[in-house]
């Protein structure tokens, strides 16, 4: 007697049932020269379950009989079974697809033996596949690694899906809105990269799929999320200044920390960074920490020190791409903003003769400075340490505390500064040695003097400018350490290391270069 197995998969909608036959491929019917026989093969019972069928795919199983070469798989409509695919013993399982949606199928499987015989068993069973897709069941965030970033744009892994699939990513809950990136599944997930995203915005993703019979899903309740910023995290935003040739980019708010990223947020934390800076407190052994720690920005813990300049860089590097050591015409665009807030002079008037531009802990104390007689840590701060950039953004120590190293070009090799100018502090609009080949350079190096005083030769570090010292090496500090007194200021500039200086009083400081 014929036997029936009927598994019934309810579409979503009763209404869009229907009987319909497979699309058959028409090189999959019988071989040339094989035996039309039929046997009985009381070892094989033909299909066995019918599984994972969504909207339009199903997975058939069996059990596999020792007398199988091989199994064909038929689609049955009525009396006619249509050849659909073969596949080889031992395997006792196929993926169908292509199937249409909320449709009903009945499938039958029979073994063929080494004598191209079929056994005759009748076993049958039915499904009705989904009348609308399942919407994708998981997504996450592969680019960028971290879930708080600077990227514009993000990559998200979407999973749930069926090859063919149309699948769409939203930035809202209902997949509404116009999509930022859509794509057609070739894998049972899709990577779908974003356009480019507005900054400082939590974004969530959701996805919705549409079928190959173009029918779409709901969207999907699970989701992806990306805390999209102007800046990585701890880093301020310097506007861009066309005078300079330089584009707006991002700048640590604080001196570099050794930081550990313990939980893969891009966020740092004081647990997260050494809380010396150097190893140990007596801050001697250079160049430690370089395959432990990455550049961190936060106002705990001290700042990582005793780094030559290549290593410096090459730390920042590490971080990612676009990021890197401050170069010497962004320390510029940074040190001529500052210049032209008044909230950063002590008397709140750009460029008043008798005023000076704060520069924090250097040693010495008057209305633009303070000692701390040590490096200077923790959010409870003096804030003459303090200055603000016209777009509302601040950064911590970019004069005094430590002093910082400064690449003087952007290649990915240190590029060492001027290398002729002898050792000595001199006022920035002073005559000495190699004013001639420097001064010249109005860009590279100089005040700009917002407001005029004259002469010039007024304009000078008691003005919290800072001074310049020349010397052989070449390897640029900028910014003065707690230790400097008036040699300190945002313009101050000494060339008298060499690329292998490493000292308790020199830090740095990353940029990451908007994208």
């Amino acid at each position: 007697m014929k036997r029936i197995i009927t598994t019934l998969i309810f579409c979503l909608f009763l209404a869009a049932c229907e009987i319909k036959k497979f699309d058959v491929d028409t090189n999959s019917g019988a071989r040339v020269g094989e035996s039309d026989a039929f046997f009985s093969d009381e070892s094989f019972d033909g299909i066995d379950r019918i599984a994972l069928v969504t909207d339009s795919t199903a997975t058939l199983y069996w059990n596999n009989s020792s007398a199988a070469v091989e199994y064909e798989i038929y689609m049955v409509d009525g009396d006619t079974e249509n050849l659909l695919k073969r596949v080889k013993a031992p395997s006792t399982e196929t993926f169908i697809g292509k199937l249409d949606s909320g449709v009903e199928y009945t499938f039958k499987v029979r073994l063929r033996d080494e004598n191209n015989r079929l056994d005759d068993n009748d076993t049958e069973i039915s499904i009705t596949t989904l009348a609308a897709p399942a919407p994708p069941t998981y997504l996450i965030l592969s680019t960028p690694e971290k879930t708080t970033d600077a990227i514009v744009t993000a990559e998200v892994k979407v999973f749930g899906v069926n090859v063919g699939d149309e699948v769409s990513l939203y930035t809202d809950s209902a997949c509404a809105t116009t999509a930022v990136a859509s794509g057609k599944a070739t894998d049972t997930y899709i990577i779908l990269k974003s356009s480019a995203l507005a900054s400082d915005v939590d974004y969530n993703f959701y996805g919705k799929r549409t079928n190959h019979n173009g029918i779409e899903s709901v969207c999907s309740t699970a989701f992806a999320n990306y805390n999209l910023k102007s800046c990585p995290a701890g880093y301020a935003l310097v506007p861009a200044k066309p005078p300079l040739g330089v584009p707006a980019f991002c700048v640590m708010e604080y001196e570099a920390r050794a930081w550990v990223d313990i939980n893969s947020d891009n966020l740092v934390y004081s647990l997260e960074v050494d809380s010396d800076g150097c190893y140990e407190s007596a801050c001697t052994t250079k160049n430690w920490g370089l395959n432990t720690y990455v550049p961190g920005s936060t106002s705990e813990g001290m700042p990582w020190r005793m780094l030559s300049i290549e290593n410096a860089k090459e730390r920042c590097q590490a971080l990612g791409d676009g990021y890197d050591l401050i170069s010497n015409i962004e320390w510029m665009a940074i040190a001529e903003d500052i210049e032209a807030q008044a909230a950063n002079w002590s008397g709140g008037i750009v460029g008043s003769p008798a005023d000076c531009i704060l520069r924090g802990n250097i040693g010495m104390t008057d209305d633009c400075s303070y000692s701390k007689g040590a490096i200077d840590s923790g959010s409870a701060r003096d804030t003459k340490a303090k200055l603000v950039l016209s777009n509302g953004s601040s950064l911590w120590d970019f004069s005094g505390n430590v002093a910082e190293w400064v690449d003087y070009g952007q290649k990915d090799m240190i590029t060492l500064g001027p290398n002729y100018c002898h050792d000595s502090w001199s006022e920035y609009f002073s005559e000495y040695l190699c004013a001639d080949q420097l001064f010249g350079m109005d860009n590279a190096f100089m005040p700009r003097n917002p407001t005029a005083i004259f002469p010039a030769s007024n304009y000078t570090s008691q003005n919290g400018l800072g001074m310049f010292e020349g010397g052989t090496g070449g390897a640029m500090l900028r910014g003065g350490a707690y230790k400097y007194g008036t040699y300190a200021g945002i313009y101050s500039l000494s060339l008298n290391q060499n690329a292998t200086t490493a000292r308790e009083d020199i830090g740095f400081r990353c940029v990451w270069r908007r994208q």
